[in-house]
């Protein structure tokens, strides 16, 4: 067998054991033979999110350190803050927007230290950990609206469009973190696919946190630990945001706003996926 081939089992493994962990974790959690009308409690999305990025973390890069060695090893102790955090919401809002502050704050400061010591002045340093921590809070509160007022239709465009971002992460020279992102990906489409079923948000205001603080703590090392361009990484970022678009469409036009909230994150993460392919047959060529 190849090396390539050995990555392709590996990634393959690192997929099919994530989506069934979140699988699990939301079988538990809805109990789907109580039928479509019963109701997910409010842990199993962010429970489920966790649980498949944990597993597909250690399926690609192993056991974490403790205290972690490498940026990629915060990543690990920074995704279970965040399902943490998500856990909290329904149950005990006040200590989740706290405890969210403060991961926001904290997990660029760790994720980046290399790049704060490096090549970051300290001002410098602050500024972005500060920026970084403004935007993981407003996809918080986008990805919550999102989830609440359009539904299936954005959470399965979000799902989607995190697939595309985890193909833009490999392109970017990242293919364990684009394994990773991809098992990240299945479970939030696990999640959307179990609200689409019972006609309820998947993912919720616990589900939405824990997604934006993962998918923020990715989109920053793939973009300064690995060579994510600084085009795609904005696209990347903006992604959380783009399903609010479809509150442009009146409510008299439910169609039309399904299609905004689906295809909005789709278009905006392919332009991410189209710019590394750009810039990788640029680089081919010389």
């Amino acid at each position: 067998m190849s090396a390539q081939d050995d990555l392709l089992a590996a990634a393959l493994a690192a997929q099919a054991g994530a989506g069934g962990a979140a699988a699990l974790v939301l079988v538990a959690a809805a109990r789907p033979w109580r039928g479509r009308l019963g109701v997910t409690p409010a842990w199993g999305a962010p429970l489920a999110l966790g649980a498949g990025s944990a597993l597909g973390f250690w399926l690609t890069r192993g056991a974490p350190a403790f205290p972690p060695a490498q940026a990629t090893h915060w990543l690990f102790y920074a995704l279970l803050a965040a399902t943490l955090v998500g856990l909290l919401a329904a149950p005990a809002p006040r200590a989740a927007r706290v405890g969210g502050a403060a991961l926001a704050l904290l997990q660029p400061w760790l994720l980046l230290a290399f790049q704060r010591e490096r090549y970051w002045g300290r001002a410098e340093g602050l500024a972005w950990c500060a920026l970084l921590a403004l935007a993981a809070l407003g996809s918080w509160g986008a990805l919550a609206r999102a989830s609440r007022c359009h539904g299936a239709a954005a959470e399965l465009g979000l799902a989607l469009a995190l697939a595309l971002v985890a193909g833009a992460y490999g392109l970017g020279g990242g293919a364990l973190l684009a394994q990773l992102a991809g098992a990240f990906a299945l479970a939030a489409g696990l999640c959307a696919l179990l609200g689409l079923w019972r006609r309820a948000p998947g993912l919720g205001t616990g589900g939405a946190g824990t997604l934006a603080f993962v998918h923020a703590g990715l989109a920053a090392l793939a973009h300064w630990l690995y060579e994510l361009s600084t085009v795609a990484f904005v696209l990347v970022a903006v992604v959380p945001f783009t399903p609010l678009v479809a509150g442009l469409a009146g409510r008299e036009r439910p169609r039309t706003r399904a299609t905004l909230a689906l295809g909005a994150p789709l278009l905006v993460a392919g332009a991410a996926l189209a710019r590394e392919l750009v810039g990788l047959d640029a680089s081919a060529y010389g």
